[in-house]
């Protein structure tokens, strides 16, 4: 058996749920990527008639 269903029995109920959830990164991992992030990247492109305009805002990104 393999991922995150292995040796249930040992782990406790906050590790479980935890495992449950979709996790991309960690807040550390999160942190250092946004340390090592410039502004370049972080950036607004503005596009003339974009039909995704609405999708370029980044919530929660201090520039």
């Amino acid at each position: 058996q393999a991922g995150y269903k292995k040796k249930l029995w040992k782990k406790s109920a906050a590790q479980k749920k935890r495992l449950r959830e979709m996790v991309l990164c960690t807040r550390t991992q999160c942190k250092l990527l946004d340390k090592m992030t410039t502004s370049f990247w972080k950036r607004r492109n503005w596009y003339v008639d974009d039909p995704y305009q609405k999708y370029h805002d980044r919530t929660n990104l201090r520039v």
